[in-house]
């Protein structure tokens, strides 16, 4: 059994309640990009101020350059390609190894 309501009143229950659903996703959607432009603005302005706190110091060019001979065993190896990977991923910038040395 239907309900007894004119197709005038349902037609115009159904238009307004899409109009409410629509604004309701337009504003979900707005909130989401504020809240992701949000936090990009504020990751490069961290960035910037750790590396302002933070300088890199770089080695003089004129040492020698870095070849692999100068890693002697696996050890050496893993912890060379784990300390560039760390670092690549804390900077966000290109990195070269410019030398390393065993400890003990």
């Amino acid at each position: 059994m239907l309900l007894q309501i004119p197709t005038t009143e349902l037609l115009t229950y159904i238009i307004g309640a899409a109009l409410l659903l629509a604004l309701l996703i337009i504003l979900i959607f707005a909130l989401a990009f504020y809240r992701l432009a949000g936090s990009k603005v504020e990751t490069n302005a961290e960035n910037e101020a750790d590396e302002a706190r933070n300088p890199v110091l770089v080695p003089k060019a004129e040492s020698q350059a870095f070849s692999l001979e100068e890693i002697t065993d696996e050890d050496m190896m893993v912890a060379a390609l784990i300390a560039t990977i760390d670092f690549a991923e804390e900077t966000k910038k290109d990195v070269r190894l410019l030398s390393i040395r065993q400890i003990g």
